[in-house]
């Protein structure tokens, strides 16, 4: 190597070092979100140290060929060194400043598409439910009405029949109290299922 790709070579390991400091922390503020999972722990950072070593490799190839000499491992160390000492207290601070900047605009994101899009299909769902509540309201009072119609007739001649069946039979067939009785036990029941539906 000649003089002048030495010493590029040697800033360029600098500036290496200085940014897998940068990365280094990085990755060690975000690994608090997977540090719980030690399988999803170790493939990270497997594949971070590989992916920078090709990286800087790379660059050392361009640089000089990927010519691997002492100097290179040094200046890299270097480099890492000086970003501890002199970038590494202020980098945190500006990464954190960032981190909630993100958490910020990502909060008033989802809240905003709650606002435009959850809530009006929400809204959408509750009016459909009512629509289908109040048609059933209606089908159900129409129907009401339509047995009561058909089966008057049948009521008047079952209290004929009934008026002139033996006392014996009379005691089995429920009426007055008894019937009334069943008839609002069923009424409660239905209006039980009819306010579930309703919630």
């Amino acid at each position: 190597m000649t003089l002048s790709v030495q010493f590029i070579t040697l800033f360029t390991m600098i500036a290496g070092g200085f940014y897998v400091g940068i990365a280094k922390d990085t990755i060690r503020r975000f690994s608090l979100v997977w540090e719980h999972r030690p399988f999803l722990t170790y493939t990270i950072e497997i594949t971070f140290w590989l992916m920078n070593t090709v990286m800087l490799y790379y660059v050392l190839f361009i640089v000089n060929a990927g010519e691997l000499r002492l100097i290179v491992f040094v200046a890299i160390l270097l480099g890492y060194s000086m970003y501890q000492a002199l970038a590494s207290t202020m980098y945190k601070r500006i990464l954190e400043f960032c981190i909630r900047i993100g958490t910020t605009f990502f909060t008033w994101i989802g809240k905003l598409g709650s606002l435009l899009l959850v809530r009006p299909i929400q809204f959408i769902f509750h009016l459909l439910k009512k629509c289908i509540l109040l048609i059933l309201g209606v089908l159900g009072t129409v129907l009401l009405f339509m047995l009561k119609v058909v089966f008057t007739p049948f009521t008047w001649v079952g209290k004929k029949v009934y008026a002139i069946l033996p006392s014996k039979i009379r005691k089995i067939i429920p009426t007055g109290d008894r019937f009334y009785s069943i008839m609002k036990n069923i009424a409660k029941i239905w209006r039980k299922i009819w306010s579930s539906f309703r919630r």
